[in-house]
């Protein structure tokens, strides 16, 4: 019976190309003999040698992938958290190559992901990583313009940059709540009672409200079909409907949102209060995943390969939100 099984899944070409970074005198042709010239490297005290001949930045891959839970390293976290992936991982054109399979890193990986044998035999050897700490800022440090992501470098090498906006939204958001508790109580907000979406007309309506608009203003909307994106607006008309449902201070009744004997009591309370409640069913039982509103994000459906739990996904925020810091941009958004 084979030690490391997911060698198998390979083909003789990559297997020689691991075969040919192992230091060993005789090196079998036949496919059965090279998985067994791995094995007893790889199994045996000699698989300290091999982490010996990482650089420092594959040597952080092999402990990130080695302690996380499913053995997987993660493109988007390990960028997010060391600058850059090894050359191993980086990708050119429309698939993930491997640098010449010169470095020492596919001895040890099969794809993303390392055996589960090969995680026994390496755990002893190489140290758990550093934590991640996110780069945060004070107000005073923020900077009065950003690069915008994706843009091209103009000639000097620089890429375009666009002004910093920050938007106070304590004030913003006592005057939204009001006027979205208003509309509810006054039968103004149409919604699916399928999708608990607000209307088109509803939308429009609810952006009038907002003080200030909405994030972005409507001469700042793209023209983007669906599969690339779609519109940017609505962000904040599109939020207050769910979050007035998420809290259970809103529900649907019959095509409109209603206030339930628990937003009419809640309605004349302090605007902390209200915000308390709507965060903590927002945490608990957001009634849907705010990634919904972007066609571009897919797999939002699959069954196969499915997006982060949303709850997790929002506790995870809410720690980041914890800390009241500015954070430095780079860490979302990226595809795993």
């Amino acid at each position: 019976m084979a030690n490391l099984p997911e060698l198998y899944s390979l083909k003789v070409d990559e297997l020689k190309q691991r075969l040919r970074l192992l230091e060993i005198q005789k090196k079998p042709t036949l496919k059965g003999e090279i998985i067994a010239a791995l094995e007893g490297e790889l199994l045996s005290s000699r698989i300290q040698r091999y982490v010996d001949r990482l650089n420092d930045l594959e040597r952080l891959a092999l402990a990130e992938a080695l302690y996380a839970p499913d053995g997987r390293l993660s493109r988007s976290a390990f960028v997010a958290k060391h600058g850059e992936l090894p050359d191993y991982f980086q990708i050119s054109g429309y698939s993930y190559r491997r640098q010449k399979s010169s470095s020492y890193l596919c001895l040890f990986f099969i794809g993303w992901t390392i055996p589960p044998t090969l995680m026994e035999r390496l755990s002893p050897l190489v140290p758990r990583p550093a934590g991640f700490e996110m780069a945060t800022l004070e107000s005073a440090d923020l900077p009065a313009e950003v690069e915008l992501s994706g843009s091209r470098r103009s000639p000097s090498g620089e890429k375009e940059k666009e002004a910093l906006v920050v938007r106070e939204m304590e004030p913003v958001a006592r005057h939204d709540l009001n006027a979205l508790l208003q509309m509810a109580e006054a039968g103004q907000l149409s919604v699916s009672a399928k999708t608990l979406l607000p209307s088109a007309a509803t939308l429009q309506r609810i952006a009038e409200q907002l003080l200030g608009g909405d994030y972005y203003s409507p001469d700042q909307e793209v023209e983007l079909k669906r599969y690339q994106g779609g519109a940017i607006l609505p962000i904040r008309a599109y939020a207050w409907p769910l979050l007035l449902q998420s809290g259970g201070l809103a529900k649907v009744e019959g095509s409109k949102l209603a206030l339930t004997p628990k937003g009419k009591r809640l309605r004349t309370r302090p605007f902390e209060e209200i915000m308390r409640e709507l965060y903590r069913g927002w945490l608990s039982r957001g009634v849907q995943d705010e990634f919904r509103r972007i066609d571009l994000i897919k797999g939002q459906t699959s069954k196969k390969r499915p997006l982060t739990a949303v709850k997790e996904r929002r506790e995870s925020l809410s720690r980041i939100l914890a800390s009241c810091s500015w954070v430095s941009g780079g860490y979302f958004g990226a595809d795993r």
